[in-house]
């Protein structure tokens, strides 16, 4: 008695650019190469016809399956719907389609530098406070964006609007100095484009010193003591070049200027009786670091031909009292 077998299914199953033809991001099916190859599975020594961009390929799938096409004619950029026949030895067909897409354009704009909520500096001073600051920027949407800054590398893929972020991790946090950057960028076909941004950012996190105290011609008696019989006694200290100061005095603030090197000076105003003052100093660099300083001094006034040893003994009261905020 004869045995006949019936098959009437054909498989077939497309998996797009193969891996050696695949640029940039892999199993997107968008390519640089004009001539790639396109592959999948299907019976074994099935009939494979593929049509692309009005051209045929033939092939037939291996014992195994697996079929691959190497175009030979070159796409020009842009989306490509391709559709697959597989035939049996049973004559039994079955088809399926799928899209690749041709880019061989890199990227042709790139704009990227401190983001504007880490340049804590002046606007266009590429400085900021933060260790750990933002770059941002815009290019083409699904690009990837490098950042080389301080010998490591960082990147971020562009979004839908073309905008991308990159905040260095704690690892990669920067110590006080200046940095130069480059910012480059690769399009999902693996374009790399021949425009970058090179730049240069100062990271200052260290506060400015409030410190201050009663100048030296108004510190009579014992020096750095924070007495004095000064009337209208100055102030005074030394903070970083190119910080500010303001003295807070009775309520009132005052700004005070600050010369090159960071010395300043400020008399306090009005004429003063005996008793206990508080005043406060706040620095803030140019960076936007603040440092404030709260002090007391102590005015002491000798009565009439009272003697000297009458007024340094009242001295022995005196106190300081220092609180540092950052």
């Amino acid at each position: 008695m004869g045995k006949i077998t019936i098959d009437s299914v054909s498989h077939l199953q497309i998996n797009g650019l193969s891996d050696d033809t695949d640029s940039g991001a892999k199993a997107d099916n968008i390519t640089n190469n004009t001539m790639p190859t396109l592959m999948g599975t299907a019976e074994a020594n099935a009939t494979i016809t593929l049509t692309i961009d009005g051209n045929r390929y033939t092939t037939t799938a291996n014992v195994d399956g697996t079929w691959t096409i190497p175009l030979t004619h070159a796409l020009t950029d842009g989306d490509y719907h391709y559709t697959v026949t597989a035939t049996d030895s049973a004559g039994n067909t079955t088809s399926s389609t799928a899209t690749i897409t041709i880019d061989t354009t890199a990227p042709d704009y790139l704009t990227g530098g401190l983001d504007i909520a880490s340049e804590t500096g002046a606007v266009g001073s590429h400085l900021t406070n933060q260790a750990t600051p933002t770059f941002s920027g815009a290019t083409e949407s699904g690009a990837t964006v490098t950042l080389m800054i301080n010998g490591k590398t960082y990147t971020a893929i562009a979004g839908d609007n073309g905008k991308w972020s990159i905040t260095l991790p704690e690892a990669g946090k920067l110590a006080d100095g200046s940095y130069p950057y480059t910012i480059t960028v690769t399009d999902a076909s693996g374009n790399v484009s021949g425009v970058q941004v090179n730049g240069n950012v100062t990271v200052q996190n260290t506060p400015p010193s409030a410190n201050a105290g009663l100048h030296a011609g108004s510190d009579s008696g014992v020096t750095g003591d924070q007495i004095t019989n000064n009337t209208q006694p100055t102030l005074s200290g030394k903070t970083a070049p190119g910080a500010s100061i303001v003295v807070i005095f009775a309520g009132t603030t005052y700004p005070v200027a600050v010369d090159a090197s960071g010395n300043w000076a400020f008399r306090l105003p009005g004429t003063l009786t005996d008793g206990s003052y508080s005043y406060q100093v706040l620095a803030t660099d140019n960076a936007g670091n603040e440092h404030a300083m709260t002090a007391i001094l102590l005015l002491i006034l000798p009565p009439p031909d009272a003697p000297v040893a009458a007024l340094a003994e009242r001295r022995t009261v005196a106190s300081r009292v220092i609180i540092l905020r950052i």
